[in-house]
């Protein structure tokens, strides 16, 4: 199961508006990532420099960091 799948299977008892604006913040969100540097991502992430043995590519660690910002804007944590 994808990251994108679990997502939209804990989004099931959302209403449809909600789930339409994730999918398109989820798009905004891998178009900005991609447009970024790897490199330069890495180096902000990972600052100590072992980030190419945590992502074997760029696809990955823009998946990740869609995933997790997904999640986090999700999150009640926001709020508190």
């Amino acid at each position: 199961m994808t990251w994108k799948s679990e997502i939209k299977k804990e989004d099931s008892s959302l209403p449809d508006s909600a789930k339409e604006a994730i999918d398109k913040v989820t798009e905004q969100l891998t178009s900005a990532f991609e447009n970024i540097d790897h490199e330069l991502l890495l180096s902000v992430i990972i600052p100590h420099g072992r980030g190419r043995e945590l992502f074997k590519d760029k696809k990955e660690l823009v998946d990740m960091l869609v995933k997790n910002t997904i999640k986090r804007l999700k999150s009640d944590i926001l709020y508190r």
